[in-house]
């Protein structure tokens, strides 16, 4: 990967070698795993974020990349490269959810926020009904003049395409709760 030297996770090794005295075969694994997560599956990108590699398709998913990550909140602590790894992973991916806690379900929407950068949240009760909106956009609501102001205004030439990738999940049980979790 390039961004976090295996000297620097010197210590925090030695504390879990410690912790795992008697436990040699795991604690052989637990070193593999863990290394090979920085040297295999993380990459830095130029705009300073970090894409985690997930599976066998060139894919980031939040859930899987988040958990991919988490051993590594453990040394983030003592390590600020590190710490920097968690921060460009946190402004690549994003999510909003929303929860109808009555029926113990939620609705997770995934996406990349370099490519999305403006998040637009509305609801409307009308006629009694009540429905919200979730809109991930390359632009903000202050529109087209404030972009072009600000030297960031997203255009597509002539013929020009992009995609992106949005997730929908369900969320119920456990994953719900995790995430009511993360939101208190």
């Amino acid at each position: 990967m390039g961004m976090i030297s295996n000297e620097n996770l010197n210590e925090f090794l030695k504390e879990v070698r410690e912790k795992a005295k008697g436990e040699d075969k795991l604690l052989e694994q637990f070193e593999r795993c863990f290394l090979n997560t920085l040297e295999t599956t993380v990459r830095m990108k130029e705009d300073g974020t970090v894409y985690v590699i997930t599976g066998d398709i060139p894919a980031m998913w939040l859930r899987d990349s988040t958990a991919q990550i988490r051993p590594f909140l453990f040394p983030a602590k003592e390590n600020e490269e590190i710490r920097q790894m968690i921060a460009g992973l946190v402004k690549r991916q994003f999510y909003a959810a929303v929860i109808n806690e009555r029926f113990g379900l939620g609705l997770c929407l995934e996406f990349e926020r370099k490519n999305l950068p403006h998040f637009m949240q509305w609801k409307s009760r009308a006629s009694g009904d009540y429905v919200v909106g979730l809109e991930p956009a390359n632009s903000s609501v202050y529109g087209r003049g404030f972009h072009e102001e600000q030297g960031d205004l997203h255009m597509l030439g002539p013929f020009e395409s992009e995609t992106m990738n949005l997730t929908l999940r369900i969320l119920e049980g456990e994953e719900l709760d995790e995430i009511q979790r993360l939101t208190v």
